[in-house]
């Protein structure tokens, strides 16, 4: 859902690659990572349960039977992929099963799954770096339960689902910001540039994380709430992924990350000269949560989401602070308002 991007463009990409993974193995091999724990006695092992292989396993000789075996097989995701993923249909009425078999048997369907099984014929690397991040959520969290995984694929439309129990990840969305079918679809190079490997772990997580807090009371509070909630999840991200680039967990290229560090100061003055902290009605501010190229109204080599960006710092700050509490003081308690958190931070980054 490609054409290639001029040559400058794609040299300029891959010197940015090079920049981040020397930065990252920087940060990696820091000595003074403030994230790390042991982890090594944590019995978590994730084995991505592969739905797309067996989906596009089954028996068209015998569709029913094959069908039934695989529902069986995967009770909880197999309604969740028909009537949420793909919306045809309720399970319960069957009425899904010719539409559903029509997809299996359509030619674009078997193309996407082969580019999805060339890209991902193994998934042992991601189950190890996802066992690695469910470590770190049981150190903080020991009673939560572990997700299943499960892999899949949904015609470009989710990169990644979560229900009860549940975590999906779409690997057509993971297929390089050079899949050919990414520019047919309409989607802006600003989210397919993140279309890689190096980002399933983060985007996992993330989702998981939001899965777990729900944002939906948040929407109707003031921006500062909103940017707080927000940073809380990133502060998760920290938590349960210590290795891994601020880049990455938030979804910024290496520039609008430096980009956000050299203008933080600037950034919270503008927050402050509009008037725009404690400010509710959601069109004056959703430019500041939303992803994108740049923020609207700022200059074009700005950064997006710069609310989320200001909530994480500020959360950062708090927790350095507080550096007695852990996380699940900071993602349960309800006394922890986005206006407590910033006045106990006593966050001020200079201009």
């Amino acid at each position: 859902m490609h054409t290639r991007i001029l040559n400058f463009q794609s040299i300029y990409n891959n010197f940015q690659g090079l920049i981040l993974i020397f930065v990252v193995l920087l940060s990696s091999c820091s000595s003074d990572n403030k994230f790390e724990r042991d982890v090594s006695n944590i019995d978590v092992e994730i084995k991505i349960n592969r739905f797309d292989k067996a989906l596009m396993g089954l028996d068209h000789d015998d569709y029913e039977k094959s069908l039934k075996k695989l529902q069986n097989t995967y009770p909880d995701f197999y309604q969740l992929y028909i009537e949420n993923i793909l919306g045809i249909g309720k399970v319960a009425d069957e009425f899904y099963q010719p539409e559903f078999q029509g997809f299996l048997q359509f030619e674009g369907t078997k193309s996407l799954y082969k580019d999805c099984i060339t890209a991902y014929p193994d998934l042992s690397e991601i189950e190890a770096d996802l066992s690695t991040s469910f470590k770190y959520y049981s150190y903080y969290f020991p009673e939560a339960e572990i997700p299943e995984v499960y892999s899949y694929f949904s015609e470009y439309i989710f990169a990644n689902v979560t229900a009860d129990n549940i975590l999906g990840i779409g690997l057509d969305m993971y297929l390089g910001k050079d899949h050919q079918y990414y520019p047919s679809l309409n989607i802006p190079l600003y989210k397919f540039r993140k279309f890689r490997e190096d980002y399933i772990i983060s985007n996992s997580m993330k989702a998981f994380a939001y899965s777990l807090y729900d944002e939906a009371s948040y929407t109707d509070k003031d921006l500062l709430s909103q940017m707080v909630y927000h940073g809380k999840i990133m502060y998760f991200m920290d938590c349960v992924l210590p290795h891994t680039h601020d880049s990455i967990k938030i979804g910024y290229t290496p520039r609008q990350l430096k980009w956000c560090e050299l203008s933080e100061g600037s950034v919270w003055a503008y927050l402050i000269d509009q008037n725009l902290l404690y400010e509710k009605d959601q069109m004056k501010f959703q430019k500041l949560l939303k992803d994108g190229p740049y923020t609207t109204g700022l200059p074009n080599d700005s950064a997006p989401m710069l609310g989320i960006w200001i909530g994480w710092q500020i959360v950062r700050a708090y927790m350095e602070k507080f550096s007695h509490l852990a996380l699940p003081n900071l993602m349960h308690d309800a006394d922890m308002t986005g206006r407590t958190i910033l006045d106990k931070s006593k966050y001020k980054p200079k201009k």
